[in-house]
């Protein structure tokens, strides 16, 4: 099985691998523009020693009895050819006066092959200069000319190779600090980057642990890290909510069977041990009592097909306006013994969804609006090109309330009372099946009205 590697050694290897490059690469570099720079500033030297020594053997000539210190400029070109330069000095006629090779040959060549033999083991690449210059005394007459040559560039000093091996052995050094402080840095930066990640790791653990109570301690200067801490935070919120609501769901769906099973079992019981009367009343309410659980499990398994996306789909172009009258009407009997009125208002639109699935949603909320409206006021539909409205006038809802008011058995109520009847589903139904015809539904409620409005997104 092929060994994990940890993104601390990834950060580290990968800083010191482009440390070492870089480090290679300015050494490199910096080797060949010295050592460029270098052989310059030797050539440089060398024209200049060559000038110096054309000077010196010109000052040798003596214009009144022109001629020339011959002693003067043998002892001057051996000390010249010592550090490889060769004179050859000729009078105004260009005949010969000294030749340093022809003078001392042996010499001359032990010397110049000395100069080839380190020439093989320099760094540059070196040939032969010859330098011309022509001689004049302070008249301006010509008195002769000489010829110089040497080796160029060529570091006729030790401490020349001296200098240029101490400068890449520094160069070197640097560069192995920084190497190391490379490692160092890339060690202590992949820390920094790690922690957090780490961090969200362990939180995750726990999050799929039931553990949602997590707070960060690392932060990270990066978008992306804080993004990843922000989306986790938010799942584990969710995940908690969730959970809390599944816990809610099991608790409320008990509590709402609980009521029904134990009035028909308290009546079953009294009227079978003799307690009661087994009168129409009372089996007309235990009737009424499982009509309600019948209710109650209907909506439920409506709920979960909704959801379930398993709820079949059959989209026409519908009417809103149209609709909104016809499901309104189905509803004088309900409203008129509620002593209410029902308006539809607004202009016609038509969207593309199930009919059936759009009366459902009117269905629930004028079902809803006629549960809280005060007995003689008006219910008002509103319809446009791409929405309706359900409003109606009675007690406003709390903001605390209208943030869970599509949740399941979510009543404003503490109490839970059953006065105004229904399973709790209703609006959790209108929600899903709002989803479920890609339209948005919410509610807003004020000391005026309480308006339930559907808007459909028509792209």
């Amino acid at each position: 099985m092929k060994q994990k590697k940890s993104l601390r050694f990834e950060f580290s290897l990968g800083f010191l691998l482009i440390a070492f490059f870089t480090v290679m690469a300015i050494l490199f570099s910096a080797n060949v523009l010295i050592t460029r720079q270098f052989n310059r500033y030797i050539k440089q030297s060398q024209k200049e020693f060559a000038d110096s020594l054309a000077q010196n053997i010109a000052s040798q000539y003596d214009p009144a009895i022109q001629s020339w210190n011959l002693d003067y400029i043998h002892g001057f070109g051996m000390y010249a050819l010592d550090d490889g330069y060769v004179i050859k000095l000729f009078d105004a006629d260009g005949n010969s006066l000294w030749d340093a090779e022809n003078h001392d040959m042996a010499l001359c060549h032990a010397i110049m092959a000395n100069i080839e033999e380190a020439l093989k083991h320099a760094r540059s690449k070196s040939s032969l200069m010859t330098q011309e210059y022509e001689l004049n005394a302070d008249d301006g007459s010509v008195t002769g000319s000489v010829k110089i040559s040497y080796y160029s560039p060529y570091f006729s000093s030790k401490n020349d190779f001296d200098f240029l091996s101490s400068l890449n052995a520094i160069l070197f050094r640097v560069g192995f600090i920084a190497l190391i402080i490379a490692v160092v840095a890339g060690f202590l930066y992949a820390e920094k980057v790690i922690k957090p990640i780490k961090e969200t790791v362990g939180f995750t653990k726990k999050i799929s642990q039931g553990n949602y109570n997590i707070t960060f301690k690392s932060k990270s200067s990066a978008y992306e890290i804080q993004e990843l801490q922000s989306a986790v935070s938010t799942m584990a919120k969710s995940l908690d909510e969730q959970e809390k609501r599944e816990k809610t769901l099991t608790r409320d769906v008990a509590h709402e069977l609980r009521t029904p099973l134990a009035n028909i079992s308290s009546y079953l019981e009294a009227m079978a041990e003799g307690a009661l009367e087994a009168s129409p009343e009372r089996l007309n309410e235990c009737v009424e009592e499982i009509s309600r659980l019948k209710t109650l499990i209907s909506d439920l398994e409506e709920l979960h097909k909704i959801e379930d996306l398993s709820l079949s789909q059959n989209k026409t172009l519908v009417d809103l306006h149209e609709l909104s009258k016809k499901v309104s009407s189905s509803f004088d009997s309900s409203l008129k013994k509620a002593g209410l009125r029902c308006s539809v208002i607004g202009e016609a639109g038509s969207v593309l969804a199930d009919e059936k699935r759009l009366h459902q949603i009117l269905v629930n909320l004028i079902s809803n609006a006629i549960k809280y409206t005060k007995t003689g006021d008006n219910i008002i539909i509103e319809t446009g090109k791409t929405f309706f409205k359900v409003i109606n006038h009675g007690e406003p809802i709390s903001q605390k309330d209208v943030a869970h008011l599509f949740e399941r058995f979510y009543r404003a109520d503490d109490s839970r009372s059953r006065k105004t009847g229904g399973s709790g589903l209703g609006l959790a139904i209108v929600k899903a099946l709002a989803d479920s015809q890609n339209a948005t539904v919410s509610v807003t409620s004020d000391e005026k009205e309480t308006c339930f409005a559907v808007v459909f997104n028509v792209s």
